[in-house]
């Protein structure tokens, strides 16, 4: 019995022991490492992250370590950091919890106004929404197309970047600008004049196919829906222009809101809308140029983002039914 307890005991200790020891990085204890969190890390890859740039020695305390804080791994801030050689566990936890990164990931997602974009990037210290809205009407220097020009609503690509906090708004516009012009499709322009467009017309039809379609496979569809309607002197009729109007997007929008006099409201106005309502992605803008071949003139969905399309008005009620 005593030498069951005994070697219990000394079991304990040893673990004890060497808990204490991987607690501690291996040498040196002197020093910056400059570690990079990436947008989508979770605690185990950061765990093996900092274990290869000598920061921690073991991955297993360093996630027990974390769970023993009551933490998930999801309060992780992505960006780069300026880490101490030499902290234990537990420090090097509070060290990256608190301290500010170098650089932030942020990710814009596919449909965001400028609005968004601003309150997005001054939440996480990049800019300010009043030093990015300004910017937004002074010309970029850069080697961008002619149509590429305040206000850069429109132009903004959506996609994961990373900044420098408190960055001079033009530099973070020029990033989107410059990462807008690298995945524009060679043939953009051309094809846009094809269908009767002038390239900005264009990128404003792909901000309305942006908010109107939730499925890839629809974007030609409403492309063709929305030109078509262009060409016969139909009206757009887009929920998603008459939204913009307002500073936060209504769940509902009300036969009175379909009322605003605005330029931005295509229940009232023929045409495209002045400029773009959103930034939209690829998707929406190669749909816009490349429309699919039907003759559709009308579409509803009936909440779960798959459109109903129909040829006729009549068709359109009858299948609201």
């Amino acid at each position: 019995m005593y030498r069951v307890l005994n070697l219990f005991l000394l079991i304990t200790l040893i673990v004890i022991f060497l808990f204490s020891f991987l607690m501690y990085p291996p040498l040196p204890y002197r020093g910056i490492e400059t570690v990079t969190i990436k947008p989508g890390m979770n605690a185990r890859d950061i765990a093996i992250l900092l274990r290869k740039r000598g920061l921690i020695s073991s991955v297993n305390v360093f996630l027990f370590t974390l769970r023993l804080n009551g933490n998930n791994g999801k309060n992780f801030i992505p960006g780069t950091f300026d880490i101490p050689r030499g902290l234990r566990v537990d420090q090097l936890l509070k060290y990256i919890f608190e301290a500010r990164p170098k650089t932030v990931w942020v990710t814009i997602p596919e449909g965001f106004n400028s609005r968004e974009i601003a309150e997005r990037l001054s939440s996480i210290g990049v800019v300010s929404k009043e030093e990015f809205f300004n910017a937004l009407n002074r010309p970029i220097k850069g080697n961008y197309p002619s149509f590429i020009k305040p206000p850069y609503e429109g132009f903004l690509f959506p996609d994961t970047y990373e900044f420098f906090l408190n960055s001079p708004p033009e530099i973070v516009i020029k990033r989107f600008l410059d990462r807008f012009v690298e995945v524009l499709p060679a043939n953009f322009e051309e094809k846009s004049r094809k269908l009767g467009l002038e390239p900005r017309e264009a990128i404003t039809l792909a901000s309305l196919i942006e908010k109107e379609a939730k499925i890839d496979s629809e974007r030609p569809i409403i492309a063709q829906v929305l030109l078509k309607r262009l060409k016969i002197g139909m009206k757009l009729q887009c929920d998603a222009t008459v939204q913009y109007v307002f500073d936060k997007p209504k769940p509902v929008l009300s036969y009175e809101d379909l009322k605003i006099d605005s330029p931005y409201n295509t229940y009232l106005h023929y045409g495209l809308p002045p400029g773009p309502i959103c930034n939209p992605g690829l998707s929406s803008i190669v749909s816009a140029i490349n429309p699919a071949n039907t003759d559709y003139l009308f579409y509803f969905t009936k909440g779960n983002g798959i459109h109903i399309f129909s040829r006729t008005y009549e068709e359109h009620l009858e299948k609201q039914k």
